[in-house]
């Protein structure tokens, strides 16, 4: 299989998202709604969130598989 490589846009758009999406996760969704010019800017952005939004789901469940086995 012959995978595309992300374009330099994505990726800027993900990490920056990624970082808004700590900080200040509203901000992010207005910034998300007020662009519509860089699509792969804007698509990273979401992705940056989404990816940080794994990530902390991963970690609540981490704490729960944790605490189910000390019991």
């Amino acid at each position: 299989m012959d995978e595309q490589e992300p374009s330099p846009q994505y990726l800027k758009g993900f990490n920056v998202g990624y970082q808004i999406a700590k900080a200040d996760p509203q901000l992010l969704e207005k910034l998300v709604k007020s662009f519509d010019q860089d699509k792969d800017y804007i698509y990273g952005l979401k992705m940056g969130k989404k990816q940080l939004d794994r990530e902390k789901l991963l970690r609540q469940l981490k704490q729960i598989n944790k605490k189910e086995k000390e019991r």
